[in-house]
């Protein structure tokens, strides 16, 4: 993904006219920009203390469509292992990182628990490809998923205290 953007930036900055050594350099250190920009994460406590739970409880494995470093914002060590995008296979909600999460932890996929913020990359492509699935936004929404047969699931809506919450199914 950090490629792909890296080119359109250059070609943008070409169509512009810069020189190809220009736009190559200017790309860079754009994307260098977004990189060292998109890693400045604070963590919450919170957070720390529910991977370190359930890291002691579960084999953890982390999927991503994103270009954070894990090893910069302090997540790295509640993984046993980090997939990236184009780098371990096609983005999410396509199978390669999925499948392949399932092997490495040895687990079958209906036994697994995908949690993730996108509905479409995370929740559907966890349903899709046999996991269980839940979603968290960082807007304190919480989703609560049960497994879809064949095709896309329905959404629906619940609201409950000040929580949002959907669960997807077939009907």
């Amino acid at each position: 993904m950090t490629l792909w953007r890296f080119e359109l930036l250059k070609i943008g900055l070409m169509q512009l006219g810069y020189s190809l050594n220009q736009a190559t350099q200017a790309a860079n250190d754009g994307v260098a920009t977004v990189l060292a920009v998109r890693n400045q994460v604070d963590v919450p406590p919170e957070t720390h203390r529910v991977l370190a739970l359930l890291a002691q409880r579960v084999p953890l494995v982390a999927i991503t469509n994103g270009n954070v470093d894990a090893d910069k914002i302090g997540l790295s060590g509640y993984f046993s292992h980090l997939l990236q995008a184009g780098r371990d296979g096609a983005a999410k909600p396509a199978p390669d990182m999925f499948v392949r999460a399932a092997q490495l932890i040895g687990v079958p996929c209906e036994n697994i628990l995908h949690v993730g913020d996108h509905l479409h990359t995370d929740v559907s492509g966890a349903l899709l490809n046999g996991y269980q699935a839940a979603g968290l936004t960082i807007l304190t929404v919480v989703c609560i998923v049960s497994r879809a047969p064949v095709g896309y699931p329905i959404l629906r809506y619940h609201r409950w205290r000040h929580y949002w919450m959907w669960s997807l199914n077939s009907e």
